[in-house]
């Protein structure tokens, strides 16, 4: 049987091969490029004819299309942003839009092109119904006032004149107070409206805001699709509805539309390679890059509702910003191409870091903001007992020891807090997958420095915390709306934040910066020369170099425990080390090593980072006033951007620069700086016998912020810090990683630098591939599985997986059944009610009709998300089980039946002993099939917070930053588990299968 299953199903895949290859076979060369490549080039407006034309549904581009270009195939979509993504992957061959958002399509994406700008211009108004002429008639006259006194012209500029992303909403304070009035809304593009950083926004926003306050209503907004704006105001669910709405005849049959108030106009949009004149080059896009400036043309990815989002698109209006919902979405989108680079929280990065080689930094540290605890507005003594305890903590060292363990050397164990929880609850809003240092899963419980925060918080009160996770963009909106009582997850303090939220007393500052694949990195370009898959794990138990004294040092024993350390005076004497065979490998400042690299090609660099260190100036203890003047000018320097343009001349362009003029203070006061001048680009003696580097020009530079002349003393470096204790020099300066042991000697500035810490090695250091893909196998199951126990989190994916496909299918059986008998029963009611119940059902997508049960009918409720997983999938099931059940029993002949009543049978006894054995027989193989689609439509469940495997695979995800592993893991265990299940359906069904029955009686006579 198997062997005849096996050479039909190779039959069929030569077949298919054979005609693909004939098909291929019979088309010109031409014709296997894209689509793009083989079309004509568009040059005007009638070469769409004939073409693939996307429209938003509902608009009135849709019926100009019809009209104009009959021959047009024409495609509708729900939004503009759905028909870009079709142009883009060449499943349209233009898209009609309004002029405006194609200028800003275009903007965000320079593979896409304007046709033309100007094809059809139209009326714009807000509309209303028909049985409310009085609110239309409120409108018309608050437009002719606006008009009047300046505030449309105002608000006019604001959106259309500008750029309407770089827009800034005013405060429109809320009358809450007035009836009631309902705009509704197609959240789609600005300058219209837009849904951006938790409210509404745009020209019509604005425009109806303005009208309501005026006017003394409540504002409410719903959103809904374009396409049902005008009915849901016919129906009486809105009383207005505006979002850049043209004007029609058709439309004013259903709805009045108040006066126009702009004038709209319609662009057609194509990829650039389609239009004539457009020969748009590639090199931009797959350059590598060097410094945060290349993203002025890029891909950034932005975390939805950060303060990054805001930052990237002012710093960088000519990007793609691209949101995501959280830190693994974010990692996955750089590991798989979706974006060029991305912003996160800097100390989040640190610890992605060290678990990710494909990652690394781009530049160092954007900006450091403060982070706060968010409350209601209304619960101001809850954060003044928040801004008390810290003060408390910082006062008693706890606070300083909960950064020391989790941001300063990376710990991961929560400790035990005791807690009477006699003074009721503490309800805190969390992000669980922000990441380390501030909130992880670790052994199936939520750690991090915030949620050690939150828990010392509710001892202090004598509360019992009460963990709520849920999206970061949903944060505010909890606290706001009373859902939570505190927003604990490194909330950045903001003005637009202030005006929804209160915000406790800073409690830390964060810093920002940019990471992205290493491979498309400026600075990893010669890592490896003779494309050798080199790792740090070739160096395990080799001979490593280090520099007396240094961090390189520390981290090199840290991570090699079984290699022979060796303590080298100067990173020259290292190099010559390892040239000779001295040493295997020399740890030290990547910067420095690149620098030996470039002037010695018998050395490489391994890419993987050996650890990443803060970089700071060393100032003797006991000095306030000299560490804040430093800090001081070292924050000047990072807000005028000079210190970023000192990393570009000197770690990006490859030859070290000169040493630039600097005016020298008048003053007589000296600034003395010690440093060990061996270590380009940081500091060495140049051709003209005088210390320089990155650090020397930074020293001068604080020189002249502080109005002293700097007088610099070259010497070794492990004299620096004894130097500083002595007062004989005033600062050390000498790529300085700042560390634990040095901080108890002297202070240290406000980072200036991260300096990586890498490993340089000789080239003749011999590396397997086949032993790296095992190693790489080997070490993405340990740290996806057994590190951490992460494996409970599976286990308990597993069992809720598992036990809302059993209880569902039971259910969904049963019901099944039930519906069955009624569309089977010769009542015309009954027959009528089924009917409805299944194609009601059959015709709603499971996952809408499980967010409707768990949002909608148990909104009120407080009932298990897992209960109403299984009543949600049960119904479902029920509507297609019923409909197996009542064709299986049709299809036995009705001979049976009444064959079994003329024996003697009852109705009921017939059907279970001869008609109900048969049509199990014939339903069971349908049944199995839908059962194995039950259990993979399960993976949805994590829309209404149950952790089942998917969610168990996002989880560890968002801790190992393996993007591909943990779902290959998931998709297995859904295997497994249909696999199972199609076992034991196929069991009962050899147990019905009345011959085989037959055959083993006989066998046993």
């Amino acid at each position: 049987m198997y062997k005849k299953l096996v050479a039909t199903g190779l039959i069929v895949i030569l077949m298919l091969a054979l005609a693909g290859c004939q098909q291929e076979r019979g088309k010109p060369a031409a014709e296997n490029k894209t689509a793009a490549a083989n079309s004509e080039k568009l040059s005007q407006l009638d070469d769409i004819a004939g073409k693939r034309v996307g429209v938003v549904t509902g608009t009135l581009f849709d019926s100009f299309v019809a009209q104009k270009y009959p021959q047009a195939k024409i495609h509708r979509f729900d939004s503009t942003s759905d028909m870009v993504i079709a142009v883009k992957a060449n499943k349209l061959d233009v898209a009609i839009v309004d002029a405006l958002s194609a200028k800003a399509v275009q903007k965000n994406d320079k593979s896409i092109g304007i046709l033309s700008d100007d094809v059809l211009s139209y009326p714009m108004g807000v509309g209303f119904n028909k049985n409310n002429p009085t609110l239309r008639q409120e409108f018309n006259n608050f437009l002719k006032e606006a008009r009047a006194n300046g505030t449309y012209d105002e608000i006019y500029q604001r959106w259309f004149d500008n750029d309407p992303e770089l827009a800034v909403m005013p405060d429109i304070k809320k009358n809450t107070l007035g009836d009631k009035l309902v705009l509704g809304v197609s959240v789609a593009d600005l300058p219209y409206v837009a849904f951006m950083n938790g409210k509404y926004v745009g020209f019509d926003i604005e425009m109806v805001q303005n009208f309501a306050v005026q006017k003394g209503y409540n504002l409410d907004f719903v959103p809904m699709e374009f396409a049902s704006l005008i009915a849901a105001l016919s129906a009486g669910k809105v009383d207005m509805i505006a979002d850049g709405i043209g004007i029609t005849e058709e439309r004013s049959k259903q709805i009045d539309f108040s006066d126009c108030y702009v004038e709209g106009k319609t662009a057609v949009i194509a990829l650039k390679e389609t239009l004539a004149g457009n020969n748009p080059s590639t090199a931009d896009n797959g350059s590598k890059l060097k410094s945060i400036a290349d993203l002025k043309n890029k891909k950034i990815g932005v975390l939805l509702g950060g303060i990054h989002d805001d930052y990237a698109r002012k710093t960088y209006p000519q990007a793609t910003v691209m949101q995501y919902k959280s830190q693994s979405d974010l990692i996955l989108a750089v590991k798989t191409g979706k974006v060029d680079a991305a912003f996160y929280t800097h100390e989040s990065l640190l610890e992605m870091l060290r678990s990710d080689k494909d990652l690394a930094f781009l530049g160092q540290n954007l900006f450091r903001i403060p982070i706060a605890m968010g409350f209601n507005q209304n619960n101001d003594e809850l954060r003044e007992q928040f801004n008390e305890f810290l003060k408390q903590s910082k006062a008693n060292g706890v606070f300083d020891d909960m950064v020391k363990r989790w941001i300063t050397e990376g710990k991961t164990e929560m400790p035990e807090i005791k807690n009477p929880k006699d003074q009721g609850r503490l309800v805190v809003g969390i992000v669980s997958d922000k990441g380390l240092p501030f909130a992880i899963v670790k052994n199936n419980r939520v750690v991090g420095f915030d949620i050690e925060m939150a828990e010392r918080f509710a001892a202090f009160l004598g509360k019992e915390l009460v963990l709520q996770d849920m999206e970061f963009a949903s944060l505010i909106l909890a606290a706001a709306g009373n859902k939570i009582d505190m927003i604990d997850s490194t909330l950045v303090i903001t003005e637009e934040r202030a005006k929804q939220v209160d915000f406790s007393d800073p409690y830390y500052e964060l810093g920002a910066s940019v990471f992205a694949l290493k491979k498309n990195l400026a600075v990893y370009d010669k890592a490896s020369p003779d494309n050798r898959a080199l790792t740090l794990d070739d160096l395990r138990d080799k001979r490593i170099g280090v520099l007396t004294g240094s961090a390189g040092g520390t981290a090199a024993r840290e991570r090699f425990p079984q290699a022979q350390i060796f303590n080298i005076d100067n990173i020259v004497n290292a190099a010559a080390a390892l040239e000779s065979n001295k040493v295997d490998a020399v740890v030290f400042e990547r910067n420095t090593l690149q620098e030996i690299v470039n002037r010695n090609h018998n050395f490489v660099l391994i890419t993987e980072p050996v650890k990443l260190l803060d970089v700071a100036v060393a100032i003797r203890k006991n000095n306030p006033l000299l560490l804040n003047s430093v800090n001081q000018a070292i924050s000047e320097l990072e807000r005028s951007g000079t210190l970023d343009d000192m990393k570009k001349r000197w770690f990006v362009k490859g030859d070290l620069p000169a040493m630039p003029k600097l005016d020298a203070p008048e003053s007589n006061e000296t600034l003395r700086v010690g440093t060990e001048a061996l270590l380009p680009p940081f500091e060495f003696v140049d051709s003209n016998n005088e210390c320089s580097g990155f650090d020397m020009e930074l020293a001068q530079r604080i020189g002249q912020k502080l109005g002293k002349k700097v007088v610099i003393t070259n010497m070794n470096f492990p004299s620096l810090i004894p130097a500083l204790q002595s007062d004989k020099i005033d600062l050390a300066i000498s790529c300085f990683n700042v560390t634990e042991e040095r901080q108890q000697r002297v202070d240290f500035s406000k980072p200036y630098h991260i300096s990586e810490t890498a490993a340089m090695v000789r080239k003749s250091v011999e590396n397997s591939q086949l032993n790296k893909i095992f190693k790489n196998i080997k070490t993405s199951f340990y740290s996806n599985i057994i590190m951490e126990q992460r494996y409970l989190l599976i286990a308990d994916g597993l069992k809720v997986t598992i036990i809302i496909s059993l209880f569902s299918a039971i259910f969904g059986t049963l019901l099944g059944a039930l519906i069955c008998w009624l569309r089977m029963a010769k009542n015309r009611f009954l027959k009528a009610i089924a009917r409805v119940y299944i194609s009601i059902l059959r015709g709603t997508p499971v996952l809408v009709l499980l967010m409707i049960i768990f949002y909608v009918v148990f909104a009120s409720v407080n009932i298990d998300p897992v209960m109403v997983a299984v009543i949600a999938f049960g119904l479902n099931f029920a509507a297609y089980v019923s409909e197996m059940f009542r064709t299986a029993i049709e299809s036995v002949d009705k001979g049976q039946s009444e064959a079994g009543i003329a024996s003697g049978f009852t109705p009921l006894q017939t059907f279970i002993h001869i008609i109900m054995p048969q049509a199990v027989r014939q339903v069971l193989p349908v049944y199995k099939g839908e059962f194995i689609s039950l259990v993979k439509m399960t993976s949805v469940v994590g829309y209404i917070a149950v952790q089942d495997l998917t969610k168990a695979s996002d989880i560890i995800r968002s801790r190992t930053f393996d993007a591909f592993f943990p779902l290959l893991m998931v998709a297995v265990l859904y295997f497994v588990i249909s696999w199972l299940l199609a076992l034991g359906l196929d069991y009962i069904g050899l147990k019905t299968d009345p011959k085989r029955n037959r055959n083993i009686r006989e066998a046993n006579v």
